[in-house]
């Protein structure tokens, strides 16, 4: 079993698929007129700029709440435990399944589940640093291949034509950081989010775990010069960057999925953030955003050594019943 759990386990200190990846080449055309599922691009943000977020409205859960690794039957079940609970889709991390699992493995699970399935991308300390030249290629190789499982999903129609996570940034690792690199993969990024119609979100995290200066200001600033690039935004790593609301507000135009996560990984009802703001601010993100909750199960933070970072006082699957809960009640969650 090739996951984080496994082959990516040893290297995760707290130092601070598949196919198709071919049909992603350089030379590859596709048709300029298929409509994007599920997720707008820049430019119908731009378009439909009058149209925003209507609250109450659904929530995706994240597979972190569940396990550090992922097959197709511990999937499924944990997809069909969220849908009980109320959520209408979920966050899941190809980087923790397991060998052999393909796209066409994941479409069937999502139908089986009847929920929808948003793929979140992930660089590991020990694989491709998308900032350097000489590993840029193998990066998109990652790109292309979550990419795949995105499309998928959205022909299938189980899906947003998109990836989310700290696509920018190898985890944890602050070597050879530089604007330059930074500029140099979003451009790469942007041109097989164009070849595949699909879109790239960017996920800035903590000071601890991403060496990105500035990380919102600076994603922020560099993604809008391209148009099929958008900001993932976590409530949580934004509060451990001294982040406040009127930030999200800002950057409304170009976020598509928002994270609702509490700084210390707790349950949202003990109200560390302010999710009342938040709530006026998400009537200024554009039709199309997503809204998710991200807690770690027990298991994720020993396999991941994040303690330092995560302190839950319940384990996942609670959290995201709690969560959601307490997200209802404030008139966020529908």
């Amino acid at each position: 079993m090739k996951s984080i759990a496994g082959d990516w386990a040893m290297p995760l200190t707290s130092d601070k698929a598949h196919s198709n990846i071919h049909m992603f080449s350089p030379g590859t055309k596709m048709s300029s007129g298929r409509k994007h599922q599920s997720s707008l691009t820049w430019r119908e943000h731009h378009q439909a700029k009058t149209k925003t977020v209507k609250l109450p409205a659904p929530i995706y859960s994240h597979s972190l709440a569940h396990a550090p690794s992922l097959t197709p039957d511990n999937l499924l079940n944990f997809l069909k435990a969220d849908r009980e609970c109320g959520f209408t889709g979920m966050t899941v991390v190809p980087a923790t399944f397991a060998d052999g699992f393909s796209e066409k493995d994941l479409v069937n699970i999502a139908r089986a589940s009847g929920m929808q399935l948003q793929i979140c991308g992930f660089f590991p300390p020990n694989g491709p640093n998308p900032l350097v030249d000489e590993s840029r290629d193998a990066a998109i190789a990652v790109l292309a291949k979550n990419i795949a499982y995105a499309v998928a999903l959205a022909e299938a129609g189980l899906g947003p034509r998109r990836i989310v996570g700290p696509n920018h940034v190898q985890w944890k690792s602050g070597q050879s950081w530089s604007v330059e690199g930074l500029k140099a993969w979003l451009d790469a990024a942007n041109k097989v989010a164009e070849r595949t119609e699909s879109t790239i979100l960017f996920e800035p995290l903590n000071d601890n775990e991403d060496p990105t200066p500035d990380a919102f200001n600076t994603v922020f600033k560099e993604i809008t010069e391209f148009e099929f690039l958008q900001l993932h935004y976590d409530t949580g790593h934004a509060y451990r960057r001294q982040m406040v609301t009127f930030s999200m507000q800002r950057m409304a135009s170009r976020i598509g999925f928002v994270e609702l996560v509490d700084p210390e990984r707790r349950s949202l009802k003990r109200e560390m953030i302010d999710l009342a703001k938040y709530q006026k601010v998400m009537a200024h993100l554009p039709e199309g955003t997503i809204i998710g909750l991200e807690p770690f199960c027990y298991s994720v933070i020993d396999t991941f050594n994040v303690g330092d970072l995560c302190k839950p006082d319940i384990d996942g699957p609670e959290c995201l019943e709690t969560d959601l809960r307490h997200l209802k009640q404030i008139g966020i969650a529908a």
